[in-house]
Order: structure tokens, then sequence, then C-alpha cells
């Protein structure tokens, strides 16, 4: 947790919490706790593949906002 918060750059504890609320919320454990060490859960690792599809898409999205991305190809409108 506290490489990840510091990965992230959030307090260590506001990100253990936010990983717990986020268990809460899918009424699930995505860890297994082991005194200081954590290993992900089978659900933990379901989540991996849609975790990082969520990561590619938003830093797309912040890019195109950004005009620092661009698609090929041209576009026009008219009646």
């Amino acid at each position: 947790m506290n490489r990840a918060a510091a990965a992230l750059r959030v307090a260590q504890s506001s990100h253990r919490q936010a990983v717990r609320n986020l268990e809460k919320d899918l009424r699930t454990k995505l860890f297994h706790r082991v005194g200081r060490y954590l290993a992900p859960a089978p659900a933990g690792e379901a989540l991996v593949g849609p975790a990082r599809q969520i990561l590619r898409d938003v830093d797309a999205t912040r890019c195109a906002r950004s005009g620092t991305w661009s698609v090929a190809g041209s576009t026009s409108m008219g009646y």
C-alpha cells in the first residue's frame, strides 16, 4: 500500500481507505492481507484488465482534451 500510495501521490491512509471503500461497494475482498503484505484475491485479479483499460481510456481522454492526441482522417459536415 505504501508504494502504491506514493506512486499515486496520495496519503497511504487515503489510499487504504479508497481500497476498503471499493471492496465494500463491490461486496468482495480485492486483496488478502497477511501482516504487512498484500496479495491479490481472485476478485482483485479479475479487475486488473478492466482497471488498466479504464486508465488507458482516461489517459486518451486527457490527451484529446489537451490537443496532444489526434485521430487520423477527415470529417465533413453539411446539409
